[in-house]
């Protein structure tokens, strides 16, 4: 991976950091990990619609951090 890859890495990694850990646990599972959304419901004991708010949620948090961090 290139220096431009790693820092954006670095950056999102922080940028998790700061945001709920409902959102940064629904977005490492789906984002990272590759599971479906019925699958986060699950094995978080919540419905697959809540997994999907948190999951979009962590997304605007993630977004608005790291435009105000550049």
């Amino acid at each position: 991976a290139d220096l431009d890859d790693i820092g954006a890495r670095i950056s999102i990694e922080h940028a998790l950091t700061r945001i709920a850990e409902q959102g940064r646990v629904v977005f490492t599972l789906k984002a990272v990990e590759g599971y479906s959304h019925a699958e986060i419901a699950e094995l978080l004991g919540i419905s697959r619609t809540a997994s999907e708010v948190r999951y979009w949620r962590a997304i605007r948090q993630l977004r608005r951090i790291m435009e105000t961090t550049r």
